[in-house]
């Protein structure tokens, strides 16, 4: 509602003013129904492809060269959150693209192109908001040769899918026993959804609950040791869906081409012990005194404290009084820089990791 929408702006506006970031009012819509935004039409029911977008994409003629494939799949790509299973109804395309590879249009490239990508993006579906007040649903699975994750929420009664994602297995990755892979695809789903994940509380759904050992390794060396670690840092649940009722099944089953993800793992040996102690859910935190201000004293306080207890509020009013951060957060939050040039430069480099 209409008051709801002010509240929102509110929060926009305040978070844009402490980030020192200013608007151009003319390019700027408020209280309305729909928008347009980056390719995509944005209204209350959800998040869809710009039907004026795929209309280019509908109208694009068949390829005859290497080139126009790729300008082909360049458009599509962008829009590959919308269509499941994209990675393996492209593979016929994206083989074309591959060095040193002969440019034959095959009946399985023209199956790729007009009937696959066209009719599946002219007519894709609504992905829904996140709600950051609800838990999120990540569906994970793996099969011999892919891994497949799927972000969703509980909406109105009804589980609504967010995002799709995926990636084919490779290397060594293809000898590893299933509870492993399984365990990989908890890891990657983890990872590609992180920014809507860290800090909120989710349920993982897989077919293969043996990967909740990795809440369990007590000997943290080796890869497993390492993404338990990883996995530490964020607060979600374990539970079993037999596979035929997760829609991540299916993602996983499909030969996936390769998706350029950020989030790279390791694929040494297998740590030699598994242990099992549970993940703790408390946190310590620790306080620093420099020497220059007490040379004796090095820790000035040691507590135990839960998540709850840590609030974003507090860490900015820590940060604005630490000597290591004042500077660089005065100057995004005014532009000022200090008088002396070579900290200027640093605080001015620091602030692009702030």
């Amino acid at each position: 509602n209409f008051e709801d929408h002010l509240n929102h702006l509110q929060q926009v506006f305040s978070n844009l003013r402490e980030a020192n970031l200013k608007l151009n009012p003319e390019k700027c819509k408020f209280a309305t129904r729909t928008i347009k935004y980056l390719g995509h039409v944005i209204s209350k029911d959800g998040i869809r492809v710009n039907p004026e977008n795929t209309e280019k994409v509908k109208d694009f003629s068949r390829p005859t060269t290497a080139k126009q494939v790729k300008s082909f799949l360049g458009m599509a790509n962008y829009y590959r959150k919308f269509v499941k299973d994209y990675a393996h109804i492209a593979a016929p395309l994206t083989k074309l693209l591959k060095k040193d590879q002969r440019f034959k249009w095959t009946s399985e490239c023209d199956i790729a192109f007009q009937k696959n990508l066209k009719d599946r993006l002219t007519s894709a579906p609504i992905l829904s908001f996140p709600h950051l007040d609800k838990p999120f649903i990540l569906a994970t699975d793996s099969s011999e040769f892919s891994n497949g994750y799927i972000l969703s929420q509980i909406q109105n009664g009804l589980e609504h899918v967010i995002a799709y994602g995926g990636r084919q297995l490779r290397g060594s990755e293809l000898k590893w026993h299933i509870t492993d892979k399984e365990a990989l695809a908890l890891v990657e789903g983890v990872q590609h959804f992180k920014h809507y994940l860290a800090n909120q509380e989710f349920t993982v759904y897989t077919d293969n609950i043996s990967v909740k050992y990795l809440q369990k390794i007590k000997d943290c060396q080796g890869r497993l040791g390492r993404w338990s670690l990883l996995l530490q840092g964020y607060n979600f649940k374990i539970q079993h869906r037999a596979g035929s009722k997760n829609p991540a099944d299916c993602l996983s089953r499909q030969k996936h081409l390769e998706i350029n993800n950020s989030a790279s793992y390791d694929s040494s040996e297998l740590a030699d012990h598994l242990g099992s102690i549970d993940i703790p859910k408390e946190y310590t935190e620790v306080t620093f005194i420099y020497k220059g201000e007490n040379e004796d004293a090095v820790i000035s306080s040691l507590q135990t404290v839960t998540i709850n207890d840590i609030q974003l509020t507090n860490l900015a009013e820590e940060q604005e009084t630490c000597r290591d951060f004042a500077d660089i957060i005065k100057y995004k939050q005014t532009g000022r820089v200090p008088q002396n040039p070579e900290l200027a430069r640093a605080v001015v480099a620091e602030s692009l990791q702030l």
